[in-house]
């Protein structure tokens, strides 16, 4: 009789067992996947290039591409000449059609005013560019992601 026992104890003692290396080596492939399958088959490109308002470069501000129905956005930042690089994410945007928009910054000076200190909004060339170009509702402007290296230029104009 013991012996019958010990052989029950040791037939369950290897099914469990053998549940948990199926369990374990379930969860390593899924960790497997997840960490380095996600952009498997996904094609992904990098983005720059250059912004210019009435043929002047935009050298202070953003520009933000977002892909509607994903969500997904990458954001660059204007610089000397008006050129950019989307930096977000850093692995580069996934292909496919985007809105862009062109958010410049504003510069505020202050003033001495009779009634005391006053901030006043300077408008500079790159205030000037007109809203619709800010909201991805309204802009106009639109890039297809490739998946190779995409340089890709924009001419804004006034309204």
């Amino acid at each position: 009789m013991r012996r019958c026992k010990r052989k029950l104890i040791t037939s369950t003692s290897m099914v469990i067992n053998q549940l948990s290396l199926r369990f374990l080596t379930c969860i390593s492939l899924l960790l497997c996947f997840g960490a380095f399958g996600c952009n498997e088959g996904k094609n992904i490109g990098s983005v720059s290039g250059v912004v210019t308002y009435q043929g002047t470069p935009v050298v202070h501000g953003n520009i933000t591409f977002f892909r509607p129905g994903t969500g997904e956005v990458s954001v660059g930042i204007l610089g000397n000449g008006g050129a950019y690089t989307l930096t977000q994410p850093k692995s580069g945007l996934s292909v496919g059609a985007y809105k862009v928009m062109v958010t410049p910054l504003r510069d505020y000076k202050q003033v001495e005013s009779q009634e005391g200190s006053d901030i006043e909004i300077v408008l500079t060339g790159e205030e000037r560019i007109p809203d619709r170009y800010r909201n991805r509702e309204t802009t106009p402007l639109t890039a297809k992601i490739t998946g190779e290296e995409d340089i890709l230029s924009f001419e804004l104009s006034p309204p």
